[in-house]
């Protein structure tokens, strides 16, 4: 997410803010992925178009092998705004009350851990599929990219791909 807040003071409390709640978003989902048997294969800050920057984590499950990409940037967009699509992007005020910034990041924290449980509880990729339709009536937007058979050989990634 690129943060174009329309005035300085809003750019500095998103600051203040992300410093806050970004470990405790973190600490959240990791806890919430041991929860679910689940490993954290790799954690790392990855950049996408433009100057856009965010973190990944790489999931992967025990039973059958499988991993998932979850990037969290927009978690964390989602927690900073009130329309991350919005034009000019708006700080959301409430934050600044504990008790609604941490009812928040729990809401968007189950809904990442719901597409990890689908990971976790699914045994085909038909199963996945299945189970990512239902969750997504739940959710604004859910995208899956691609889904990778562990069997079958990756093709490698072009460089502005990475």
């Amino acid at each position: 997410m690129k943060y174009d807040f329309p005035t300085q003071g809003e750019m500095l409390a998103a600051m203040a803010i992300t410093a806050k709640w970004l470990p405790e978003l973190v600490i959240r989902f990791e806890k919430g992925i041991a929860d679910l048997g689940l490993e954290i294969e790799s954690k790392q800050i990855r950049r996408y178009d433009g100057n856009e920057v965010g973190p990944v984590c790489t999931i992967k499950s025990k039973h059958p092998g499988w991993t998932l990409e979850l990037r969290l940037g927009n978690t964390l967009a989602e927690f900073l705004t009130i329309d991350r699509d919005a034009r000019p992007v708006r700080l959301d005020p409430r934050l600044l009350d504990d008790g609604f910034a941490s009812k928040k990041l729990d809401d968007l924290v189950n809904g990442r851990l719901d597409i990890a449980r689908v990971l976790a509880t699914s045994r085909s990729p038909k199963e996945i599929r299945r189970k990512m339709v239902k969750i997504g009536k739940n959710m604004a937007r859910l995208r899956i990219w691609e889904m990778l058979d562990d069997k079958k050989p990756r093709k490698k990634r072009r460089k502005r791909d990475r």
